[in-house]
């Protein structure tokens, strides 16, 4: 029975996250980090544990269409010696998890389907969420240098560079950092992750 059950869902894996596609002309692909910290992003989504979640042993193949298939590993333990194997794909609004297994029957069914994707999980795979800390950090960063270039200057290399800025909100809003809370004075918003109060929260 369990055999049944484990084939039915590989088939099912596979149906959600290749369609028809020949996932047999899959090529391994190099996540960014800030595809990294999209995956961290949607596997927190996916299981309502944002904060808590590490997700790690992270790898991709991208086929034909140039679709990108991503597995890994979910797990409240940093060490990793338990956890949920998934399998989704990056899309143009982010990761987005076909499946994520719990048990040891449809845990083999993912670790099969993503063998066959070309996108094998291995401990020495990536780590997204450290990838996410790093990308939060560095957009960060980037956001503070360019608020300071154009506040209080009217010229148009301000104004593209508070355009800039805006953009660079909204990559942290992405990856689920919101600065400030609604009806809060702006000297105290501070970089938080996003709650439904907060301005730019999804």
């Amino acid at each position: 029975m369990k055999q049944i059950i484990a084939f039915l869902l590989s088939f099912a894996v596979s149906a959600c996250v290749q369609n028809t596609q020949d996932i047999s002309n899959n090529k391994p692909y190099i996540l960014s980090r800030q595809q990294l910290a999209q995956v961290q992003q949607g596997v927190g989504q996916s299981t309502g544990l944002p904060n808590l979640l590490l997700v790690s042993h992270v790898a991709a193949s991208i086929n034909n269409d140039q679709v990108v298939t991503v597995c890994g590993v979910a797990s409240l333990d940093k060490n990793f010696e338990s956890g949920s194997a998934f399998i989704g794909i990056i899309g143009p609004t982010g990761f987005s998890v076909a499946y994520m297994a719990n048990d040891l029957s449809s845990q083999r069914a993912v670790y099969t389907q993503c063998d066959k994707s070309g996108s094998s999980i291995s401990a020495s795979g990536s780590n997204a969420s450290q990838a996410q800390s790093q990308e939060v950090k560095s957009l960060i960063g980037k956001y503070k240098s360019q608020d300071d270039l154009c506040r209080g200057e009217s010229s148009d290399k301000a104004i593209a560079t508070c355009d800039l800025r805006n953009e660079t909100a909204k990559q942290l809003n992405q990856l689920g950092v919101c600065l400030g809370k609604v009806g809060q004075p702006s000297y105290h918003h501070k970089w938080h992750t996003c709650e439904a109060n907060s301005i730019g929260a999804q």
